[in-house]
């Protein structure tokens, strides 16, 4: 049972939970364990009294509309509310939560990689595969995750510094000089 006055969030792991409890050093966090669950659970204070109450209207329109989730829409990020269902599993459930969460992930950087792949395609002149390798050596050198980078190859009218400045990747004779942002692309 939750203790009044606290908000719990559950990790996959101990050590995912230990450093969620980093990140969230300001709102004094404790560690909990619960069975095979880790959650951090941070208390109501002043600082996060609204955030409680945001949850708690949420959580109570959920129930009130019957709505299995809704989705969140923060700082350019997109994040499911899922209501819990009645007479199942929590660890089934919880299961097939996450899994459900890396598939629309997996998914959605899919999505944005093949698209980038067709911008640098087009922008560089040269094939699929080609577009993918110079795409993958960038986000390598750059240590930047390749779905972030193919979402700013989308995002930005330029080709991304990463991209157009990666030195292992050798333009062709034939291949044009990178071109800006293509309408529609």
């Amino acid at each position: 049972m939750l203790p009044a006055g606290s908000l719990r969030i559950e990790a996959s792991t101990k050590p995912h939970a230990e450093s969620l409890q980093g990140a969230l050093a300001t709102y004094r966090p404790e560690l909990v364990r619960l069975g095979p669950s880790w959650q951090v659970e941070i208390p109501v204070t002043a600082d996060t009294q609204p955030l409680f109450e945001l949850v708690s209207t949420l959580s109570e329109w959920l129930e009130q509309q019957q709505m299995a989730s809704l989705k969140l829409h923060f700082d350019g990020h997109s994040y499911t509310l899922l209501r819990p269902s009645d007479g199942q599993s929590a660890e089934s459930v919880e299961a097939l939560r996450e899994e459900v969460a890396q598939l629309q992930t997996a998914l959605e950087s899919r999505v944005a990689i093949e698209q980038a792949k067709g911008v640098l395609s087009e922008r560089y002149a040269i094939d699929a595969q080609a577009a993918f390798e110079l795409l993958r050596l960038a986000a390598r050198s750059s240590r930047t995750e390749l779905r972030t980078l193919a979402q700013r190859v989308l995002d930005e009218p330029e080709t991304p510094t990463e991209i157009a400045t990666t030195p292992h990747y050798k333009q062709s004779e034939t291949a044009a000089a990178p071109r800006s942002r293509v309408a529609g692309w």
